[in-house]
């Protein structure tokens, strides 16, 4: 393991300034606590401590930086423990029930995660300042991706038993799949999105994922879609109640 010099630097920060962006106060105040140490302990440090990701990420960029590939690693690990329930979330939100392709689509969206934080790129730095947001962005794009393959199970529309609706009676859960088995595309994308999966018809923001974003079309046709969809619903609502 290259460049671990003395333990100690006294004073020394453990990270530089980001280029483009400013870290969170909470990150950047665990970041000064580490100050004097070397990369791979305060890596370690980071690990009994329970640092956020934010710092986390920053921690195995600097290792990355040392040549430290060890940390970098440990570093790793602990994101990806961090992150297992997300993607599986991901996962059934985007209708992915096959074993197969599951565990493709999980080693893809950790593999995209590894490769962007463990490079020193200005580009990624992003990374350092919302974790969660750059996690979904490179998620959520691998599974549109994969959607857009063509593959027989690939997405929200191929495993409507896939959704939660565990609170409804076992009978109303049977009629509700149906029901969104029935909506065509992209209603039924769009329609799990905003109920399921919570996510915004649009938004100014660029960085957020929004059902407008997904889809590729405007806020406008999003309330479209929603609309018919919940047209087409309305039989199934009316027996409900």
């Amino acid at each position: 393991m290259s460049n671990q010099s003395s333990a100690y630097d006294t004073g020394k920060p453990i990270a530089p300034p980001l280029n483009l962006y400013l870290r969170e106060a909470s990150a950047q105040a665990e970041l000064d606590s580490l100050r004097g140490l070397n990369a791979v302990r305060a890596a370690r440090r980071a690990g009994e401590e329970r640092f956020t990701n934010e710092t986390l990420v920053t921690l195995a960029r600097v290792c990355a930086s040392e040549g430290a590939e060890d940390a970098v690693w440990d570093l790793l690990e602990m994101l990806t423990e961090r992150v297992a329930g997300r993607i599986a979330r991901h996962l059934q939100v985007w209708g992915v029930t096959q074993r197969e392709a599951r565990e493709d689509l999980c080693g893809e969206i950790l593999t995209a995660m590894y490769d962007c934080i463990a490079c020193r790129e200005v580009s990624q730095e992003f990374w350092e300042c919302r974790f969660w947001i750059c996690f979904d962005r490179r998620a959520r794009t691998i599974l549109r991706d994969y959607r857009a393959s063509g593959s027989e199970h690939a997405g929200l529309d191929a495993q409507p038993e896939a959704l939660d609706i565990g609170a409804l009676a076992v009978d109303d859960q049977v009629i509700a799949r149906s029901a969104l088995a029935a909506l065509p595309e992209p209603l039924r994308t769009a329609f799990v999105l905003k109920h399921y999966a919570g996510y915004a018809e649009e938004s100014s923001n660029p960085e957020e994922y929004t059902i407008a974003s997904t889809l590729g079309v405007s806020g406008r046709t999003v309330r479209n879609y929603l609309r018919r969809a919940q047209d087409l619903l309305a039989p199934w609502r009316e027996r409900e109640n």
